[in-house]
């Protein structure tokens, strides 16, 4: 009996120790990134967005082991490579070689909460990883972004994009949040993905139509050093300036800031329905206990940007023309 009870004891042992020793030795931290890609006529016009799959497909290429990268195709009137369909939405695994189809769907509005839902659902499912990036790809206008050509140009504003984020489980946070699109660095935007992203990644200002490049980003960095690759490839000082924003350092600032009033002389004409102001342009019209508290707000905001000496903020306030 004794022998018996000594068997069981070693068996419990062994099994432990090959726990323990799983647990000391865990596998390569996973990362995935999902872009959903709105072509409109960045790509219809100018393949832009097919340029920019070219250098997806060689950041995978290089990129560390556990590194997945889903695109979303659509709202463009033609596609200029890769065997894209402009009739359908496609959805594309990035590997080192090219696009691997992995799901086509019927044609449909990609800027609508419903959309982007699908494809946050689709890709956090099927590709969920350690960490996780979002990328919203396209035309950018202060208000909103991911211009969709074939749906007259309706594109995702700050409230769709906190419902789609909001579809997901509770515990699904991203690592970064990346708007490649021009004048995405505002606080509307930022307040949409606060919650759901511990850094946001976007331009106060125009892009160049090459956005981000993406072949540039180190993805073998983690965190704020990863968001800042993100955002230095871009160009860099004398470059647009791009910005590391923390989302959730955003809600008291917006407060401040909105109730700063008599803004519209140093605000930059974007449409006829709104104006986009740099919060530094706020700061320079405020008292000074004012201005230090608006400032320091700010500086927790901002965890890097491309061209620190640069004279702007980094982060735009819409107001009403």
């Amino acid at each position: 009996m004794r022998s018996v009870r000594a068997g069981v004891v070693g068996l419990c042992l062994v099994v432990l120790a090959t726990l323990m020793g799983c647990q000391a030795h865990p596998g390569p931290v996973t990362h995935a990134v999902y872009v959903y890609m709105c072509g409109g006529d960045l790509e219809t016009n100018a393949a832009r967005g097919s340029a920019d799959l070219d250098e997806l497909i060689a950041a995978v290429a290089t990129a560390p082991a556990g590194t997945t990268v889903v695109v979303q195709t659509g709202g463009a009137k033609a596609w200029h490579g890769h065997g894209i369909d402009a009739s359908g939405l496609q959805r594309w695994l990035v590997t080192g070689d090219g696009l691997q189809l992995v799901e086509a769907t019927a044609l449909d509005n990609m800027a609508t909460a419903g959309a982007l839902a699908g494809f946050l659902d689709f890709a956090v499912t099927g590709y969920r990883a350690d960490t996780m990036s979002l990328v919203l790809w396209g035309h950018g206008t202060g208000r909103g972004v991911c211009v969709d050509q074939l749906y007259y140009d309706d594109m995702l504003d700050a409230d769709d994009i906190r419902w789609a984020l909001s579809s997901l489980e509770a515990d699904v946070r991203f690592e970064t949040v990346v708007f490649d699109a021009c004048y995405g660095a505002t606080v509307d935007l930022a307040a949409a993905v606060a919650g759901r992203a511990m850094y946001m990644v976007a331009a106060a200002g125009p892009l160049p139509g090459s956005g981000l490049d993406y072949a540039a980003i180190d993805f073998a960095a983690g965190g704020l050093d990863r968001a800042a690759s993100i955002a230095d490839s871009a160009g860099g000082p004398g470059g647009p300036t791009v910005s590391v924003i923390r989302p959730d350092r955003i809600a008291d600032l917006t407060r401040y800031a909105q109730a700063v009033t008599g803004l519209e002389p140093v605000a930059a004409y974007i449409a006829n329905a709104y104006y986009l102001v740099d919060l530094a342009e706020v700061l320079a019209v405020l008292p000074d206990h004012e201005r230090e508290t608006l400032g320091h707000l700010l500086s927790e905001a901002i965890a890097h940007r491309t061209d620190p000496d640069a004279p702007t903020a980094g982060l735009t306030l819409q107001i009403p023309r």
